[in-house]
């Protein structure tokens, strides 16, 4: 059974200790989570972790017009009617210059 696990989880290598109980049950193995689990750990498996990619950071504006910002307002009214504004905001200024009620 140890080398069916290790097969299984080098196929199937974002399934953890949890999921391959399922899959070895299916086959006809008897087995239970905590049996999975110490054998896993047993043979030194784990989750290969997925690595996110960095954001880069853009420099700040230091000029008018370098970089903009757009953002959704949506709220509703007393009344129950929504509305929503558009609004661009140059970040070089910080001065919002245009919103657009829809």
């Amino acid at each position: 059974m140890r080398q069916r696990l290790r097969e299984l989880a080098a196929v199937r290598v974002r399934y953890g200790y949890r999921r391959l109980p399922v899959l070895l049950r299916r086959e006809g193995w008897r087995v239970n989570q905590k049996r999975v689990d110490r054998l896993y750990r047993e043979e030194g498996l784990s989750i290969r972790t997925k690595h996110r990619k960095k954001r880069v950071s853009l420099p700040p504006a230091k000029h008018p017009d370098e970089r903009w910002c757009l953002d959704f307002l949506t709220d509703s009214l007393v009344d129950g009617r929504r509305f929503r504004v558009f609004t661009i905001v140059d970040t070089g200024g910080q001065v919002p210059k245009r919103s657009r009620w829809r």
